[in-house]
């Protein structure tokens, strides 16, 4: 019992950091820090809709991972600068199978399924630098999830409807993310803006990856990636 109480609450403190969120100001923007605290350490300037990742809170600051231009950056905000994701009204996962799920609530419904990772139906690119060989490419994409390692899962494919409308995943949005982790997918849903938000945290270990996708008037607007979690 004290066992089962010690992952719960792991997981509570886990969901409580390591989540997506979007700047929300009303300057229309904030300074990233390289510090948790104000003086002369700004390093960037985000716009408000941009997500980031939130990693850690100390006290009034969150040291936040984010994407600009191409480049995975990092750094410090004020954390009434951003607005959560979970703070949308969450759509629950109804079904929970070894190979897919599916989320529904009220006419959003979500079905994920994953498959195993066949290695002759792939083309895999290794390179070598001394000793050591190194995982390169699969399919010409630089793999998500691998920790250096062919990967043993990979996504299938998604259902998505919203109401009558079929919601389209784009394929190259999902096929360099390997090792799956369905259950620790979430769907929140911005009603005012009608848009919808599937995140999933996957590998594990040094390959683990969070990743956000985000439906805008049941069309694809973006997909966030963010290292670890």
């Amino acid at each position: 019992m004290k066992s089962v109480i010690l992952i719960i609450l792991l997981m509570c403190l886990q969901v409580a950091h390591a989540q997506f969120a979007f700047v929300k100001d009303s300057d229309g923007f904030v300074n990233i820090r390289s510090t948790e605290t104000l003086g002369d350490n700004i390093t960037d300037t985000l716009h408000n809709g941009h997500i980031v990742y939130c990693l850690e809170t100390f006290q009034d600051w969150v040291m936040i991972d984010y994407q600009k231009n191409g480049i995975q950056q990092n750094g410090y905000v004020y954390k009434n600068k951003l607005q959560l994701i979970s703070s949308y009204k969450p759509i629950p996962q109804i079904s929970k199978k070894n190979n897919s799920i599916t989320l529904k609530r009220d006419s959003i419904s979500v079905t994920i399924t994953k498959k195993p990772f066949v290695k002759a139906d792939n083309k895999i690119v290794f390179t070598k630098k001394g000793e050591y060989i190194s995982l390169a490419g699969i399919n010409g994409k630089s793999p998500w999830g691998t920790d250096n390692t062919l990967p043993k899962q990979q996504y299938n494919n998604f259902i998505i409807h919203s109401g009558k409308a079929n919601i389209v995943m784009p394929g190259n949005e999902y096929d360099d993310l390997y090792e799956p982790n369905l259950r620790a997918t979430i769907c929140y849903y911005d009603a005012g803006l009608r848009r919808l938000y599937i995140a999933a945290e996957n590998g594990d270990a040094a390959g683990s990856y969070a990743v956000l996708w985000v439906f805008e008037n049941n069309k694809f607007k973006e997909r966030v990636m963010a290292y670890g979690f």
